[in-house]
């Protein structure tokens, strides 16, 4: 289980013990998040994909199922670009194959600076690192503004990786033409669009509706439980 940009692997502590009874469940701090260490330089997704592989390595971890938020969720597309075998299925909640203008503008406009003082607070408790490690994380984030990746439709075309896509229609960054570019190009997709949502569509705390994530649970797992029954298709 991925995080988004700039939170920590506790974003999934809601939903993981709903997983447990089915599944090892490894909850990954993404590069420079939490407790990992930083990436060099600017952010970015292919090599937070590979040291995600490197880590299943370790673990002796030969095939996962995969669930990833925005830049989770992005990892998780490179790391099925990368070695598509790897992952036996993946849910992808508002997480882009690339970064449209509307993405753009958002990551560029959204700084440290600009948000409120009980938020940033929250966020120095957040990583461990406290300001330095802030201050870190969003000059990446930001920086993601002048990304150049971006996994083009006829390469998601390729990847074999049964693919549950999950957005928020009313996400600010990531228009609906994004997933219905992802759904119509992966293979083996689903596709649940949540209605009056936006970018954090399944988290209550962050404006998502309990109603969602509480169906979440359910449609999510019926999803992997599936796949991981017949090895086929779920849709």
């Amino acid at each position: 289980m991925l995080h988004g940009m700039t939170l920590t692997g506790e974003q999934w502590a809601p939903f993981a013990k709903d997983f447990t009874d089915s599944y090892t469940v490894v909850i990954v701090d993404l590069p420079g998040h939490g407790a990992s260490s930083p990436l060099p330089g600017a952010f970015n997704f292919a090599k937070s994909a590979e040291l995600i592989h490197g880590l299943l390595d370790d673990l002796g971890a030969k095939q996962v199922y995969g669930i990833g938020h925005s830049a989770g969720g992005m990892t998780l597309l490179h790391m099925a670009t990368q070695q598509p075998k790897r992952l036996k299925a993946m849910v992808l909640v508002d997480a882009p194959h690339y970064l449209g203008p509307e993405g753009r503008k958002l990551v560029r406009e959204d700084t440290w600076e600009r948000l409120d003082p009980a938020v940033q607070e929250w966020y120095r408790k957040l990583h461990p690192g406290g300001q330095n490690q802030v201050t870190d994380i969003f000059r990446q984030y930001n920086g993601l503004a002048e990304t150049s990746e971006h996994i083009a439709p006829e390469v998601l075309n390729t990847l074999p990786v049964n693919t549950l896509i999950i957005w928020g229609d009313r996400d600010p960054a990531f228009p609906l033409e994004i997933p219905m570019e992802m759904y119509r190009s992966l293979p083996n997709a689903a596709l649940w669009v949540i209605p009056q949502q936006g970018h954090t569509p399944l988290w209550v705390d962050m404006g998502g509706a309990a109603s969602a994530a509480a169906a979440f649970r359910r449609i999510a797992k019926d999803f992997l439980v599936q796949e991981k029954v017949s090895g086929g298709k779920w849709f």
